[in-house]
């Protein structure tokens, strides 16, 4: 009996596991008329290890910040690490902000309008550590915010934007590059 039981069992997983495997396939949904395109996100960080003393690597950065337009200043807490920002105008090959909806809260027919961002503020913070003797790890993070401003109540809103990766990467060539 107990080889029948035995039996049995792997009967009905062999056919869980074949009715497992004709599930229906997941159907794909159209993309909305006016819709941005998806890009897979950028994670706004980049890091590398160079083979610079910390202190040189956190001037560097300094000035490689500066460069690009952003005002730097110190952070309170380790030493080193420093933060940029820049409001207005950005370079557009920095981020990349979705087109939203903005509404109408007042109309009872839920007015709505696609709006692009006005505005971009960008934060960067640099870090650097100690990696190994005489060499440094550094970290470049960024945060870009666009500002909408909706056009019925005239009320800014922000958004985040995705980064690109090129002003993380602007910054650390021009640490390597001794800019």
């Amino acid at each position: 009996m107990v080889g029948s039981g035995m039996r049995l069992g792997r009967l009905v997983l062999v056919v869980c596991l074949g009715l497992a495997g004709c599930a229906p396939p997941q159907a794909t949904r159209s993309v909305p008329t006016g819709s941005s395109e998806v890009r897979p996100r950028t994670p706004g960080a980049a890091d590398a290890t160079v083979e610079i003393p910390t202190d040189v690597a956190l001037k560097r950065a300094v000035a490689a910040l500066g460069a690009q337009g952003l005002t730097v200043s110190s952070l309170p807490g380790p030493s080193g690490t420093v933060e940029a920002t820049k409001s207005g105008a950005v370079e557009p090959d920095w981020a990349e902000c979705p087109i939203v909806t903005v509404r109408d809260p007042f109309s009872e027919a839920f007015r709505s309008r696609r709006k692009q961002a006005g505005e971009l503020s960008t934060k960067v913070t640099v870090s650097v550590s100690p990696a190994a003797p005489g060499s440094t790890k550094i970290t470049v993070r960024s945060l870009f915010l666009g500002t909408y401003i909706n056009d019925y109540t005239g009320n800014p809103q922000q958004g985040a934007c995705r980064s690109t990766g090129g002003l993380e990467q602007a910054v650390l060539a021009a640490i390597r590059g001794g800019a």
